[in-house]
């Protein structure tokens, strides 16, 4: 009887070793916590790709990115610029290369990037002008993927036409209408990055 009562402890106590810490959270949570925190920084060095590629596996074990938008909405996006950025810079790649729902799951969060944007235009800083056009490219990215959801995180052409039943003209005359759009905001981005000021 005793014997079975600890052998019943210590199988909870490997078990919580684990899966579990004192916060209640899994493995993988933490490891996605962990990833968060190492990528989005105050210092200015560019991303790790090894916490990129972390996350954006994530994505795809999650089957979305709804546990990675928790994750980094609880930074401050609004106050700190570096981190900021940093962050737009992920969600960007996610929106690339995570699992195909990440981009369902940024356009329930669409309000949410959009109250960033409105934080960030009012600092007429040069990362807040930065932070806001990146903002605005991302939410047209979002949008776009949104209307046109056959269409993939990279934009891939070749990947559209594989998938398309059949070549409808009105439809790729509005693809093409809402891709020139999202060049637009691609080149405003392109331009406040190489802005001197």
């Amino acid at each position: 009887m005793t014997s079975t009562i600890k052998q019943t402890k210590q199988a909870i106590s490997t078990l919580n070793a684990k899966t579990i810490n004192t916060r209640g959270i899994t493995k993988q949570q933490r490891v996605l916590e962990e990833a968060v925190f190492k990528l989005v920084t105050k210092k200015p060095d560019p991303p790790k790709r090894k916490h990129e590629r972390t996350i954006i596996l994530e994505s795809w074990n999650e089957r979305g990115a709804s546990q990675i938008f928790l994750e980094l909405f609880r930074k401050p996006l609004e106050q700190k610029p570096l981190e900021c950025y940093k962050s737009l810079i992920l969600i960007h790649k996610l929106l690339r290369e995570g699992h195909p729902h990440t981009l369902i799951d940024a356009h329930v969060r669409l309000t949410f990037f959009q109250s960033i944007r409105i934080a960030w235009n009012r600092y007429p800083s040069d990362f807040g002008i930065l932070n806001s056009s990146y903002l605005t490219y991302l939410m047209d990215k979002i949008n776009f993927h949104h209307l046109h959801s056959a269409i993939e995180g990279e934009i891939s052409l070749e990947k559209y036409l594989n998938k398309a039943p059949k070549w409808d003209v009105t439809e790729a005359l509005e693809i093409a209408t809402h891709l020139l759009d999202l060049q637009k905001a691609v080149l405003t981005l392109q331009g406040q990055v190489f802005q001197d000021h």
